[in-house]
């Protein structure tokens, strides 16, 4: 028996439903009938589920004729041009999509549509959107069709840029970050090596900032943060990037053309805005400095790494000097690498063991008898020698590991007031602390210090000199108050060179007065800085606290301050600074004396 087609015309050969066809017809053919029924009843279900998934998508599906017109088209292709049931029918793929290759016919070898695109489609009233376009070629009904997938690719886009912008801006004031910097930064560099016009570039931080975020907190230092951002984007021009590279670092780029007389100027008007106070809240008005790096390329930098190098070697300079904004000099090059290697080198020696720990011992005037000793850390750096702590602790400050230097100088110590003290020869000890480490984290470092050595806080002094507890005395007063109430001495180190002093000590719950070394060195010789000595001492007594002469190196000295009633000394007279092991038989000795007399 001859086959014969399923009614409903010829099917493209190899298709789901062409497929069904054939074996209708076969069906058909060897008397089968009501089983082929039942499979046409399955087709028409089939097609029916097909046409409805293709009628519900929400990607939009387009058949084009052979001539390029639409003939069909599904409703979220309708909706996303603007338009209604039928009104794409007509319109020709060029219209629609003018991005894409024009269409062809699948049997011009010139070039077939089939394929997947990007670009922008068109709406009748010029509007465009992007789009990912699908294309097929098929064979229907012996003609060929283009059949067209159609998905709006706004959102996802939206999603893109947002993902970009989150990758390329700093999250807290909106500006380019470090990576956005940098590609700018490069296509700056190659736009003046290839013009000949000259980039800028300022590198920027804040002075005092971190004094901000540890006295106020982080929330306030945010603010002052953001207000900053906008006061600098008030000081550049349209096309230039303002950047926060972390911390209170930010940098100006200057692209087209920018010589160094305007960078300069935009480095002027930058330290102008900042001199204007920082009303962050009803109670927080703060002022703050801005130290300023400036870089030219090509002259300082013929990349962007090595402009952005040069400038912060300017930026360091500034700091360093006290002068708010230097220019690029190739000689400060060696001291800024200086400055680079110290950071990491600290911090290596911080956490691998690579500081010593010396003791200057304390002595009471009027016996001799041992008090206490002062710790001094000493810094011999395997690569850069020996490091003086007048470089490397204010470096610490600078570079944020004065909280670690700090919490290892507590721990030596410490250790060795607990080894002495087990050996029973009671030991103080004084530490040198510092304004920018005395905070909440200090006080915890000091406290959790005690309890791991067991050592009595009373055999613990902390030693802060006037200058810095004078950069935040309100601070200072309540950090300094709660570790007074845990039992740890107070004293104020290098008194007289600050100011105020006496509504200081009147503020603050402190239990000695340590004399500055420069007028016991004078007292022999001046009478204004005798006059200054003994009127410190005779304050001391006076608040109730102990008076304390440090740089003692003279025995004139030693008996003039015997004469002014001066309670304790220490200095090169008395002892240099010791070893732990040498400390030790220190105290061995003085503790056999007492027994002995």
């Amino acid at each position: 028996m001859r086959h014969t087609p399923w009614p409903g015309g010829t099917r493209r050969p190899g298709t789901l439903l062409a497929r069904y066809e054939a074996e209708l017809g076969r069906l058909v053919d060897h008397g089968l009938a009501e089983l082929a029924l039942a499979r046409g009843r399955e087709l028409e279900r089939l097609d029916l589920l097909m046409r409805n998934i293709v009628q519900q998508s929400f990607d939009g599906v387009v058949a084009f004729a052979e001539d390029g017109r639409v003939g069909t088209a599904n409703p979220a292709a309708e909706a996303m041009f603007g338009l209604g049931p039928g009104g794409l029918a007509g319109r020709r793929f060029e219209q629609l999509f003018p991005d894409f290759r024009r269409f062809r016919p699948a049997g011009d070898r010139a070039g077939g549509a089939d394929g997947r695109w990007h670009g922008r489609a068109v709406r009748p009233d010029g509007g465009t959107f992007p789009v990912e376009l699908a294309l097929r070629t098929i064979a229907l009904d012996g003609e060929s069709r283009l059949v067209a997938v159609v998905r709006d690719t706004t959102e996802a886009e939206e999603q893109q840029a947002r993902l970009r912008h989150q990758a390329t801006h700093d999250a807290l004031t909106g500006l380019a970050n470090r990576v956005l910097l940098h590609e700018r930064l490069e296509e700056a560099v190659r736009a003046t090596l290839r013009d000949g016009r000259p980039t800028g570039l300022l590198l920027l931080d804040l002075d005092r900032f971190k004094e901000v975020n540890d006295t106020l907190g982080h929330h306030v230092g945010d603010r002052l943060l953001q207000e900053f951002a906008r006061r600098l984007c008030r000081c550049v021009r349209p096309g230039d990037t303002v950047a926060r590279l972390g911390g209170d670092e930010f940098a100006v780029l200057l692209p087209d053309g920018a010589d160094l007389a305007t960078a300069s100027g935009v480095a002027a008007r930058i330290a102008a805005t900042v001199r204007e106070p920082f009303a962050l809240s009803e109670e927080a008005v703060v002022e703050v400095g801005v130290s300023v790096g400036i870089a030219m390329a090509p002259g300082h930098g013929d990349e962007g790494a090595k402009l952005l190098q040069s400038a912060d070697v300017a930026m360091y300079a500034a700091k360093a000097g006290g002068t708010g904004v230097e220019v690029y000099e190739r000689a400060r090059d060696r001291s800024s690498l200086r400055h680079l290697a110290l950071t990491g080198a600290l911090r290596r020696a911080i956490e691998g063991g690579g500081l010593d720990l010396r003791f200057q011992p304390k002595l009471c005037l009027s016996t001799g008898r041992l008090l206490g000793a002062e710790a001094l850390v000493r810094w011999t750096c395997p690569e850069l020698g020996v490091v003086a702590p007048d470089e490397f602790v204010p470096h610490a400050e600078r570079s944020g590991l004065i909280h670690d230097l700090l919490a290892w100088t507590l721990d030596a110590a410490l250790a060795q007031v607990a080894e002495l003290a087990a050996r029973g020869l009671p030991f103080a000890v004084a530490v040198n602390t510092s304004c920018l480490s005395l905070q909440d984290r200090s006080l915890h470092d000091v406290v959790a210090a005690l309890a791991r050595h067991r050592v009595d806080p009373g055999l613990l002094t902390l030693e802060l000199t006037e200058r810095a507890m004078l950069r935040d005395p309100e601070g200072a007063a309540e950090i300094l108050g709660r570790l007074h109430e845990a039992g740890v001495r107070l004293s104020v180190d290098d008194f007289g060179t600050g100011y105020s002093s006496l509504a200081l000590l009147q503020k603050l719950a402190v239990d000695e007065i340590k004399i500055d070394r420069s007028f016991v060195a004078r007292m022999t010789r001046s009478r204004s800085d005798l006059v200054l000595v003994r009127s410190t001492v005779e304050l001391a007594h006076n608040l109730g606290l102990l008076a304390v002469a440090e740089g003692v190196e003279e025995e004139e000295q030693a008996r003039l301050l015997r004469q002014l009633a001066c309670d304790a000394a220490q200095g090169f007279l008395f002892a240099p600074a010791l070893s732990g092991a040498e400390v030790a038989a220190w105290a061995r000795s003085q503790a056999t004396a007492a027994a002995a007399a």
